[in-house]
């Protein structure tokens, strides 16, 4: 049905960096923010793939799946 929307999870990868936090969409080439704190960027990067999803959208473009994965690795240090 046109209009309708659905929920989708994206993966989002924040890292520390000099004077906050960098926030960035790996499945949405560009999606990226940074922020004084994990807060902000995580506040920040919503609103930021909202924006991109709409901007898809008006240009008649497809969403991208949700594609990434995060995990993680253990090692000895």
């Amino acid at each position: 049905m046109a209009g309708t929307t659905h929920t989708v999870r994206f993966a989002v990868v924040i890292v520390r960096i000099e004077g906050g936090y960098a926030a960035a969409v790996p499945d949405l080439a560009g999606c990226a923010v940074t922020g004084a704190t994990v807060g902000h960027a995580q506040h920040a990067i919503r609103q930021a793939v909202e924006r991109h999803i709409a901007r898809l959208r008006e240009e008649g473009l497809p969403i991208p799946s949700p594609a990434s994965q995060i995990g993680y690795v253990e090692v000895a240090a």
